[in-house]
Parts: C-alpha cells; sequence; structure tokens
C-alpha cells in the first residue's frame, strides 16, 4: 500500500483499545532484484516517530473508513452477544411468546392481595 507524504492515517491496534492517528513524514524505497519495497515513518500525536511497519494492526486512509469498520465490528459483537444469549435462555428456560393481547389482559386481571408487578 502507498501512502503521500503529510497524509494522516489512523491505525487501529490489534488489541482494539485504541485509534491512533499518524501522519506520514517519510517514505523510503528498498530496490532489489526482487522488487521495490516501500516503508514509510510516521509521527505519533505525541511527536514521536515510527516505523509504520511496526505497527502492530490495521491502517485506514482516513477517519471515516475507520469508522465504517469500527462500527461494523461493534454491530458483529453485538449480535453474537445476543444471539449466545438467546441460545443460553432458550437451552435453559421454557420461553412463551405472548401477544399484545395477552399482556392487556395480565395488566387487567384481578391478583390475589392486590400485588401488581410492571414492567
Amino acid at each position: 500500500m502507498n501512502f503521500n507524504i503529510g497524509q494522516v492515517l489512523y491505525v487501529m491496534l490489534n488489541n482494539g483499545t485504541k485509534l491512533i492517528p499518524v501522519k506520514v513524514i517519510e517514505e523510503m524505497r528498498k530496490k532489489t532484484l526482487d522488487g521495490e519495497v516501500y516503508t514509510y515513518s510516521v509521527l505519533s500525536p505525541n511527536g514521536k516517530k515510527y516505523n509504520l511497519d511496526n505497527f502492530d494492526g490495521q491502517i485506514f486512509n482516513d477517519s471515516n473508513q475507520a469508522y465504517e469498520d469500527l462500527l461494523e465490528r461493534a454491530t458483529q459483537n453485538i449480535k453474537m452477544m445476543v444471539d449466545n444469549a438467546t441460545n443460553v435462555a432458550n437451552n435453559n428456560f421454557i420461553i412463551e411468546q405472548i401477544n399484545d393481547n395477552q399482556v392487556d389482559e395480565l395488566k387487567h386481571a384481578e391478583v390475589e392481595n392486590e400485588w401488581f408487578i410492571w414492567y
């Protein structure tokens, strides 16, 4: 992947805890019998210079691309959590589906000692 000097990139670390903006400040080209290899130095917000290849994570060309990827990951994780909880519930409890009419009937039912629990 090639980048431009001055371009701001966003690096999502593989541990998933940080999205770091970095600025491309240097491009090095190495030409060998096998072809050309480009490496980049970037400047972090704390002013330190790093080799871009040393980051253990995914590189995004802009913040919108990072946002969309993070949103998709979050959506997948939420879906997986809900699916797992549903499977546990289905395997451990008798789950009865009730319709709106049944809910209305329960709300209006007379209960012994007039104890009501409203949800």
